[in-house]
């Protein structure tokens, strides 16, 4: 069995789910004494590539069933495999059926449950409250889950309130619970808190990844915040983590009424990364406000630029800036441009 063993779990590593699963089917089949180590190790395997929940699911039942008798490690691997899957419904039953296979739950198996319910906020901090009545301590990982769920259902006084409680029980916060909080606030315009935690979570000594800077300055992509879009970007330029693509282009449309500074930002935008055609409309939505204030060979000039390459402004850039043209008394300027990128082949 030891040798049996050795197999299944280096199928497992090569992320060989389906010759896994196969491989014990038929042991099981050939009449093999099979142990819970054993049964464990290839549930494992059989979950290898991620969204798989079906086969080990059907292990872990089999063995409820046939035996040999599943541990709580059984169904931790189960319900984890639930969970990758978002299998929220059955990662839930198999809790419940805990006790009737004379077990209790563990914090492995609460936290793949939370990790479960990341489309389902409610439930998800419902049963990190319910650990407690369980005996069961919540660690770091249980805490990001569920913020992490909040943040998904743009629930951000749950997932700060969640981050408080962490810091009472006397929890550091990861960077999944700060990306996740960060990233809840930038969803609903709560900019300030979005750059406290930001702080908070460089005082701390994390490094804040792509994720936690991109979040922030989505939320700071408001003309109002320009400014501070612009010392997250410095900010970022000193750090390990320099500007991209997202980061920019929440700058530039936090710039939509500065198009000078607008256009010195797209033109370091694309000397550190390189630019898309989101970043293009965001550029073009500022631009269209020079119209009452520069001479249209600005604009075309701009537009030109992008036409030159595979950035080729789309109809609603377009449509903005020939409304922009309207709403000024430039209609002429309006048929100018028109003209012009008809014979550029725009």
């Amino acid at each position: 069995m030891a040798f049996c063993t050795h197999v299944v779990t280096a199928m497992g590593r090569a992320k060989e789910a389906d010759q896994a699963f196969a491989f014990g089917t038929f042991l099981r089949r050939r009449g093999l004494d099979l142990d819970t180590f054993f049964c464990n190790n290839w549930l494992q395997a059989a979950s290898a590539s991620g969204g798989r929940w079906e086969a080990p699911l059907g292990v872990l039942l089999e063995m409820m069933h046939v035996g040999p008798p599943p541990d709580v490690a059984s169904f931790g691997l189960a319900v984890s495999a639930c969970a990758k899957a978002t299998q929220w419904r059955r990662a839930l039953a198999l809790c419940e059926m805990l006790p009737s296979a004379g077990l209790r739950p563990n914090v492995v198996i609460c936290g793949a449950a939370v990790a479960a319910c990341e489309q389902q906020w409610e439930r998800a901090v419902h049963l990190l409250q319910a650990m407690q009545g369980a005996e069961v301590v919540p660690n770091v990982v249980c805490f990001s889950a569920a913020i992490s769920a909040c943040q998904k259902g743009k629930a951000w006084p749950s997932g700060l309130a969640l981050l408080a409680e962490m810091r009472q029980e006397l929890l550091a916060p990861d960077l999944i619970a700060y990306s996740s909080g960060i990233s809840s606030l930038a969803s609903c315009t709560q900019w300030q808190r979005a750059l406290h935690l930001l702080r908070e979570m460089e005082a701390a000594g994390l490094r804040p990844n792509a994720h936690c800077y991109n979040a922030a300055a989505d939320a700071l992509a408001k003309p109002q915040t320009w400014a501070k879009a612009l010392q997250l970007l410095e900010a970022m330029a000193h750090s390990s983590c320099p500007p991209g693509r997202e980061a920019f282009t929440s700058a530039l449309r936090a710039l939509r009424t500065r198009w000078q500074v607008s256009l010195a930002l797209w033109a370091e935008m694309r000397r550190s990364c390189e630019a898309d055609v989101v970043a293009a409309g965001a550029l073009l939505a500022s631009v269209a406000s020079l119209v009452a204030t520069a001479p249209l060979e600005k604009l075309l000039q701009v537009l030109q630029e992008m036409t030159s390459e595979i950035l080729r402004p789309d109809a609603v850039s377009l449509a903005a800036c020939l409304d922009a043209c309207e709403r000024r008394a430039h209609a002429r300027s309006g048929r100018e441009l028109m003209r012009r990128l008809e014979g550029e082949g725009g």
